[in-house]
């Protein structure tokens, strides 16, 4: 499926990551990457798989800090 807007899913979620605090919530970038790819209707669990992918090639490091809000930590380890 093409991207409504010039930029994928993926691509929102490599520009945007590094802009996030060190402490940031599943849904802040949600909205973020919904608002970035110009589509009202994206998945969060899309944006969830695309985060978990980038964090098993190594690109992005983070840890869940709490589980039942989605709010999770930016660490160093890569």
């Amino acid at each position: 499926m093409k991207p409504l807007g010039k930029t994928s899913v993926r691509k929102a979620v490599e520009m945007i990551y590094p802009t996030l605090p060190k402490r940031f919530s599943m849904i802040s970038l949600h909205l973020m990457v919904a608002r970035e790819i110009k589509r009202p209707y994206v998945f969060m669990d899309t944006v969830r798989r695309k985060v978990m992918e980038l964090r098993e090639e190594g690109l992005i490091s983070f840890e869940n800090i709490d589980k039942k809000r989605a709010i999770y930590h930016k660490t160093d380890k890569l």
